[in-house]
């Protein structure tokens, strides 16, 4: 049950999110740039760059395909065989 559960939390954080935003709650504004944001503590100048290089122009979502079986992709063949 616990698998289950924290995609709704995920998305309860999301919509709460867009609830505060709409009526005007103010945001962190460096929370991925700033000096203790993501790109500074978990990436380096290097994948930054080529991060925000072609931001709005590369979208690798679309190279991304949708899984044949709601399982395991290791299991993939295995249930394509039966």
């Amino acid at each position: 049950m616990t698998k289950r559960s924290v995609v709704g939390f995920a998305s309860q954080s999301g919509v709460v999110a867009a609830l505060l935003a709409s009526v005007g709650y103010p945001a962190a504004g460096e929370v991925l740039q700033g000096t203790a944001g993501f790109f500074q503590t978990f990436t380096s100048r290097k994948v930054l760059h080529q991060v925000l290089d072609q931001l709005g122009s590369r979208f690798e979502i679309v190279l991304v395909g949708p899984k044949p079986f709601p399982s395991c992709r290791y299991t993939h063949c295995a249930v394509t065989l039966v």
